[in-house]
């Protein structure tokens, strides 16, 4: 038996496809005529200009000026609520708890106002006892403990 040869699908095979010969038959390339190479003109270094050189510096003393002016505030931001006579500072605890406008949908106007009330009156009793004078982070997480077993109870019952 013998083997079988894969046969072209095209009914030419590649051998007899007929390119005409004589077109290049005299044309003798060197490897010189091969190479290229990218002729381009170096451009000198841009020079900025007197007015743009002083619009340049312009805009960074205003950069440093305002940093400057950010830090002084964040500085006196910081030594307000440093002599502000709280029990703890309450600025990191603030920051660290989202917004309440992201915790719970918008209620009904009546309904928002009562809350306000009821939330007030909470805060007022909170300030005036004396667990929250001595350790005021761990009387804030009781009542957030509380705060949300009633919503755990309002969404379940």
């Amino acid at each position: 038996m013998q083997p079988k040869t894969p046969k072209s699908p095209s009914p030419n095979p590649p051998d007899s496809i007929c390119f005409p010969s004589g077109i290049f038959a005299g044309t003798k390339i060197t490897p010189d005529a091969l190479r290229q190479s990218l002729q381009f003109e170096e451009k000198a270094p841009h020079v900025p200009a007197a007015a743009e050189k002083g619009n340049n510096c312009r805009l960074s003393a205003l950069r440093e000026m305002s940093s400057i002016k950010q830090l002084k505030e964040q500085q006196l931001a910081a030594a307000r609520r440093q002599q502000t006579p709280v029990v703890g500072d309450m600025q990191p605890l603030a920051d660290a708890l989202p917004e309440l406008c992201q915790l719970i949908a918008p209620v009904a106007a009546v309904i928002s106002f009562l809350y306000q009330e009821t939330e007030s009156a909470r805060f007022g009793s909170a300030v005036k006892t004396l667990s929250a004078k001595m350790n005021p982070l761990a009387d804030i997480g009781e009542q957030l403990r509380k705060k949300m077993r009633e919503e755990e109870e309002h969404a379940n019952g």
